[in-house]
Formats: structure tokens, sequence, C-alpha cells
């Protein structure tokens, strides 16, 4: 039996697993397996896997049957493993030479339950970003609050029901301060030997900087969890919530000072917004963390809010319903693609389906809506949009009007390009809403963009993939028909912005 199992979720890690696995193998300690989580990943990483555990037989493969998620996943690993100890790793980043002999020899020595170590930031072109080592005083516990960069005592784990959360924001803080408050033998230790990549095109690095309504929700279903949980410092529950607003410069102007406000509403309501937490907060904390709170309230407690908002959030990003946004999407059809019938392929791709009469939901510009049935209708909640449509001699309606006045049936819905501007339960309530408007069998196509698309709209809120899809709709009821990658395979994703994600399913 392997006294380490090094656990690695893997989803679509073709560009950088090997290089996470191979810096394990390449520790001078031996004594370790490797488990590779597949989470139902669509490209070549499984493959790549497959592979290096044909040459080392300390490589293990687990596939999931379906797509549960890096939290759900990382549990799963946890029960499988038969280990003494417990490592985590996200498949982007890796271990520098020294990391397993350096904790495993720390962990047995005092007979921990964890021993935590500090990490550096380093991007595609190997400048590093950020170093931080911790010290060793009670507080520097709290300074790195995710579950790698770390060794676990996996039987105190299981003992203490000490899991990763399946929540969409804060999984790894919640079981990291779970681990803190149960255990009085954590030690800490000077070391920056995990290295954490900065992956652009990684979704959590631009689905996580925006703070729209639903994101507030959830962090403060954060804020509740943590406050719960015994033995824990009030104090963090306050540098959370600062945490997320610093890093929430992605974010439409009222929805960041709407998320602040409800924030800081919930924190003075539970008696959060002491002097203590603002002023003496605990020995050891980072100098500019102490600021940063003490500048937050300041903004909060003088009612600056919004004019602060207007300074700092770092895109002006367009609200969707406004006029705005109307004319950037006109505009985005005009220039060179005037001359090149770049939706040639799109629109044969559509006409391919046969959809019947077609609710076209958030139909933008009419682009898909010309291409529909003469009797199909487009709605859109930008009034601008609408009347754009209309000259065009198509029938469209604001969602209001729709709501009011029409009472059709359709053979098909056509939601494209819609999901992305939203989280997922508004998405979930979207297609909820309007789905008795579907006739018996009738079908509903999602289509959302790739990586490379997602990453380029300024209003893009939360990544959907294939996989994220086809769980929305068969939550609703939906059997799935087909789903496909186009123009391009998969791959293209990553560099061509108008590949996309295509899923058809049935009531």
């Amino acid at each position: 039996m392997y006294e380490i199992s090094v656990i690695i979720p893997l989803y679509n890690g073709c560009k950088f697993v090997d290089r996470c696995i191979k810096s394990v193998l390449n520790q001078k300690y031996k004594n370790v397996e490797i488990l590779v989580i597949d989470d139902c990943s669509k490209d070549n990483s499984l493959e790549i896997v497959r592979k290096l555990s044909k040459i080392y037989t300390n490589i293990k493969i687990i596939m999931n049957k379906e797509n549960l998620g890096v939290a759900k996943t990382r549990n799963k690993g946890m029960s499988l493993s038969k280990s003494k100890y417990l490592v985590f790793m996200d498949q982007d980043d890796y271990l520098e030479k020294g990391f397993l002999d350096k904790y495993i020899k720390e962990i047995k020595k005092g007979d921990f339950d964890a021993v935590y170590g500090g990490y550096k930031r380093i991007d595609s072109k190997g400048s590093t970003l950020k170093e931080l080592e911790i010290g060793n005083s009670e507080y520097d516990k709290y300074l790195i609050p995710t579950g790698w960069g770390k060794i676990h005592k996996r039987d105190f784990l299981l003992k203490n029901n000490i899991l990763f959360s399946d929540n969409i924001i804060g999984e790894d803080i919640l079981f990291i301060l779970s681990e803190i408050s149960k255990s009085k033998k954590i030690k800490t230790i000077k070391d920056s030997s995990y290295v954490w990549y900065f992956n652009e095109l990684s979704v959590s690095n631009s689905v996580q900087t925006n703070l729209d309504r639903n994101n507030s929700k959830h962090i403060i279903g954060l804020l509740k969890d943590i406050n719960n949980i015994k033995n824990i410092n009030k104090y963090f529950s306050l540098r959370t919530a600062c945490f997320y607003l610093i890093n929430g410069r992605n974010t439409i102007e009222n929805n960041y000072a709407q998320c602040y406000e409800e924030l800081f509403n919930y924190l003075k309501n539970n008696n959060l917004l002491n002097i203590n937490n603002i002023f003496l907060p605990p020995r050891n904390e980072l100098l500019k963390v102490k600021l940063a709170v003490i500048f937050y309230y300041f903004i909060y407690k003088f009612r600056l809010v919004k004019i602060f908002t207007k300074i700092y959030v770092n895109k002006k990003l367009l609200d969707t319903k406004n006029e705005n946004y109307a004319q950037a999407l006109n505009k985005s059809q005009s220039g060179w693609k005037k001359y090149i019938d770049i939706q040639a392929p799109y629109r044969h791709k559509l006409q391919s389906l046969n959809l019947g009469k077609t609710l076209d939901i958030g139909c933008g510009t009419g682009r898909n809506l010309t291409n529909l049935s003469k009797d199909s209708i487009g709605i859109d909640h930008n009034k601008y949009s609408v009347k754009n449509i209309n000259k065009l001699g198509l029938n469209a309606y604001t969602t209001d009007d729709f709501d009011k006045s029409n009472k059709d049936k359709f053979d098909s819905i056509l939601i494209a390009h819609v999901l992305e501007h939203m989280p997922y339960e508004d998405a979930r309530n979207l297609i909820s809403k309007y789905m008795p408007r579907l006739e018996k069998n009738g079908r509903i196509v999602i289509v959302c963009p790739q990586i490379r698309g997602f990453k380029t709209g300024d209003t893009h809120i939360e990544f959907f993939d294939t996989n994220k899809i086809v769980k929305l709709l068969k939550s609703l009821g939906f059997n799935i028909v087909s789903k496909s990658s186009f123009p391009f395979p998969l791959m293209a994703g990553k560099i061509f912005k108008y590949n996309e994600y295509w899923v058809v399913a049935k009531k």
C-alpha cells in the first residue's frame, strides 16, 4: 500500500496534465500513488494519462460516469484512496522537486493531522507573479484556504466528515476551515514548492471575478457557512467578503455596487463589522489585507460605494438591456463581415435541423430569426434590438410584451448565445419559464460559445460547456438528442472564438 495518494481531478487538461503528473513522478519520495480521476473529459487528456500509466504502475485512472465537478471528484478520490496521507493537486499545477519529501517528513515528525505550506504563482512565460510563504503563528493556517499546497491525514478527514462542499463558490475555503476547526495538530511550514499555474484560459479566472446578484447570494451563503463552523475566528467572514470584492472588478457597475451593499449589510446585521474585526485583525495578517479591510469598511460606512464602484470596476461593461448594447451587436455584424458570408456554415447548420415554428429567445440582431420559418417569433429583453428587428420585417417582441400578449405554442425553442450572459440558476429559470410553450415532443436547441469566444465577451458571466448544458436540460426533464462542436472540433475552441457548443434535446 502506498503511503501518499496524490489526487488529481482531470477535465479537458491535455495541455497541462503531463507536466502535472511528471512533477509527482520526479519527486525524490517514491512511495506515492497518483489517482487521476477523469471527469468526462472531451479532449485527449485521458489518452495522455493512459500512456503514462502503461509506463508507471503507480498511476491509477478512475472514470466518472457523469461530470461531477472538482469538489465531488476530490471527495471520490479521498474515499477510494487506501493511503495514510493525501495531497490534492489541480491538473494545471505542478510540484517543485522536494515537495513530497519535505511534507511527509513534517507530518510524520509530529504525527500531525495536516501540514500547510505556501505557493508560487507562475504564468505561461515562466514568470513568478507571486510567491507566498507562511509562518508558524496560529493565524498563518488561514492565509491560504485551498486544498492544495498541503498534506492531509486521510483518516482524520474521513472520521470528521471533512469533505469538499459542492458550492458554486468557496468549496476549498469550507474544507480548510472545517479541518482547522476540528484539529489542534496542524503544522505550518515556510515553503513555496507548490506551483499554482496562472492559466489565462481558465474559466475560474473569468467567472469568479464577476459579481452578479446570484454570486452575491452564494457568497452570503458561504459567509453563513463560515459562521456556523465552530472555533473559527469570525474575522474570516469579513476577510472573505473583501476578497471577493477585491477580485470582482470584471463586473457591471450596478451589479458590483449591489453586491457590495448586500455583503456588508449582511456583515453589519450579524455583528461582523465590529471594531475588533476591522482595526484589530489577527496577528500575522498580511498588511495589504488589513488595509483592504479598513478601506472597504470606510467606503461602506460613508456611503461611497457607488462612487468607488465607478472608479474601481475594470470594465464599464454594457448592460444587455440598453441601447449601447444593441448598437454594439449591430456593429459586430458590420465591417469586413459585410463582404464575407461568415454566417453561411452556421445558417446551414440551423436550417438542417428543420425546427419548424420556433421561439428564438434572446434574438439579438435577428441573425438566426432570418433563417427560421416565417411563423417563428423572436423575443429579447432589449427593446432597441427588438425595434431594429421589426424594421427588417421580422416578428419580434420584448419579453414583457410577448409574455402578456402571445399565447402561441412552438415546435422548437432556440437559445443561441444567451446562457453565457447569466448564472446557471437564471439559465435554468429562463428555460423553465418557456418550456410550456413547446408542443408535445418539441425540441430545444442551445448554442453557447467555447472558451475562446467566452473569454472575448465583456458581458459573459458563466461558462456553459456541453456537460453543463446537458446537466441543465436533463434537470428540466429533457432527453438529449445530439451534442456537437461546430464548426470545428473541440480543440479549435481554444483559439477560434466562433467555435460553438450545440446541444439539441426533446421534451
